[in-house]
């Protein structure tokens, strides 16, 4: 891939990111990581911000004041920005996943605790169209983390 003005480009990766990372598209939606059908291979995803939500209640006293609250974890959701490979491959939509666990560098993206590889499927959901350029194409997309990987 030519990159305008460029004069150097570390690991042939002109945006940064993580890179290489194949789309999947579920071939039975009660099970989505059975058997799972390949999209496309090598998408860049440029950016994924996930946020760890948590779900809170009030709860009022017999006359409406306070006595006290509760919370308890929620889902994690956020979003990503992804370069699509080529004007081959096809646009991710809604429902397909990712997977992500470690980085253009091998490094582990997230560890545990206990110091272990953590993978996540991000889940597509409400995707951009895409946007082209003059050497490539880019989505933004809603994500959310299937905690229930089946």
């Amino acid at each position: 891939m030519a990159v305008l003005n460029a004069v150097y480009v570390s690991a042939g990766v002109p945006f940064g990111g993580l890179t290489g990372v194949t789309i999947y598209r579920p071939t039975a939606p009660l099970t989505p990581g059975t058997a799972p059908t390949t999209l496309a291979t090598n998408y860049v995803i440029e950016s994924v911000t996930p946020t760890n939500n948590t779900i809170m209640g009030k709860r009022p006293a017999a006359d409406g004041g306070d006595n006290g609250w509760w919370m308890v974890a929620g889902t994690i959701e956020g979003s990503a920005v992804m370069q699509i490979p080529s004007g081959t491959s096809p646009t991710p939509v809604g429902g397909e996943f990712f997977v992500v666990t470690t980085d253009v560098n091998g490094q582990n993206v997230e560890v545990d605790s206990a110091g272990a590889q953590v993978s996540r499927r991000f889940v597509i959901h409400s995707p951009a169209e895409s946007v082209s350029t003059t050497e490539y194409r880019k989505i933004s997309c809603s994500v959310i983390v299937d905690k229930f990987l089946s």
